[in-house]
């Protein structure tokens, strides 16, 4: 992999941890879709902030259980789905200018498609 492509890819994960740590603190911003982001950027350029991230407590707990298992708790599934609706609605409703039905309707494909994935991930059994 050239030095570029590795950089660009600990950018999006840095900046993916950044947001996801930002989402422990506030309310609605999810955590654990960014640290699964995060995950794979360091996955793809750095072996070692990908041990650092899964191995983090605080920010990888949920994600790390998903990728062990493939399972999501069910209050998990609920957090993420809401984040789902709660911003593209935000951006389809509010954010974006009149018009632009293109990129809305961008916006509402990509969550429906979130939204069904979330949706077929297996519930994890609670202990």
């Amino acid at each position: 992999m050239s030095e570029i492509k590795r950089i660009c890819w600990v950018g999006l994960g840095v900046l993916c941890v950044i947001i996801g740590a930002i989402g422990v603190i506030v309310p609605g911003l999810p955590t654990t879709v960014f640290v699964l982001i995060a995950l794979w950027a360091f996955a793809k350029s750095s072996p070692r902030l990908y041990r650092w991230l899964l191995n983090n407590k605080i920010l990888a707990g949920s994600a790390k259980k998903f990728m062990e298992t493939g399972t999501m708790t069910t209050k998990l599934k609920t957090i993420i789905i809401s984040c789902i609706l709660i911003f593209c609605s935000i951006s389809i409703l509010f954010i974006l200018p009149q018009g632009l039905v293109t990129i809305k309707s961008m916006i509402f494909i990509v969550g429906i498609i979130g939204i069904l994935y979330i949706l077929h991930i297996p519930v994890a059994k609670e202990k």
